[in-house]
């Protein structure tokens, strides 16, 4: 019957952790895989009813946000493991400890900027294709952390890494410029572009296997190119 569900998006990588024992994950002294489940591969297990009935399962990947349980409370999270791979707000550039985003459901998120972060998520997502047969992939939450309005103070990415690899090419730090400085927008591009090129390379790797490839955008281009750095027309084009 056409009525019938013949696709399900399932939340395997979220909240930072995955429902499937992970070497990737392991690897890097992580949570080898949802503490909820033990050691029982639930994707294996969806993989296998699902297909038995004929349903796709496209993979859920939240990419840079990684919930809002308190980083410490798990000694294996993402972020007790990696405090540098924590995205940060202006305001809290340089403030100790954890930040977590008010309009976020108070989560935590990922440096876009910093390479070990897109190299580890490109090795998650490596690891998913090699060991099962999925049918799709979308990737959610890639993009920065909102930012409420014209608050300066709330606009995010002040991380060490951006902050150090801005100031080599353009001998500034992005933490000094406003929205009238003449290198505003250079900086408001160098994080659409940490964006761009990580959908661009999970892109690539997914077409090598010919795993069809979803994203997760704000329907409103001008909103999402400006309060979460989420260039999608351009991914779109290419």
């Amino acid at each position: 019957s056409s009525d019938l569900i013949n696709n399900i998006f399932l939340e395997t990588f979220y909240h930072g952790n995955t429902i499937f024992p992970s070497s990737t994950m392991e690897n890097l002294g992580f949570n080898s895989e949802n503490p909820e489940f033990g050691n029982v591969d639930i994707l294996s297990i969806w993989l296998n009813e699902a297909h038995k009935r004929g349903i796709k399962v496209h993979i859920w990947f939240e990419s840079f946000y990684i919930g809002n349980k308190y980083p410490l409370s798990n000694s294996k999270s993402i972020l007790a493991v990696k405090p540098d791979w924590m995205n940060s707000p202006k305001a809290q550039a340089d403030t100790e400890g954890y930040v977590s985003h008010p309009q976020e459901h108070n989560g935590y998120f990922l440096d876009p900027a910093n390479p070990e972060v897109t190299n580890f998520l490109l090795d998650l997502i490596n690891e998913i294709v090699a060991k099962y047969n999925i049918d799709g992939l979308n990737v959610d939450y890639v993009r920065y952390p909102n930012i409420m309005k014209e608050n300066t103070n709330n606009q995010w990415g002040y991380t060490k890494y951006a902050r150090d690899e801005f100031k080599i090419v353009y001998d500034t730090d992005p933490i000094d410029l406003t929205p009238s400085s003449d290198l505003w927008n250079v900086w408001c591009d160098y994080r659409i572009n940490k964006i761009t090129t990580y959908v661009q390379k999970v892109s690539k790797l997914l077409d090598k296997k010919n795993i069809k490839f979803s994203t997760v955008i704000f329907p409103d281009y001008k909103v999402s190119l400006k309060t979460k750095f989420q260039d999608w027309a351009k991914r779109a084009d290419e």
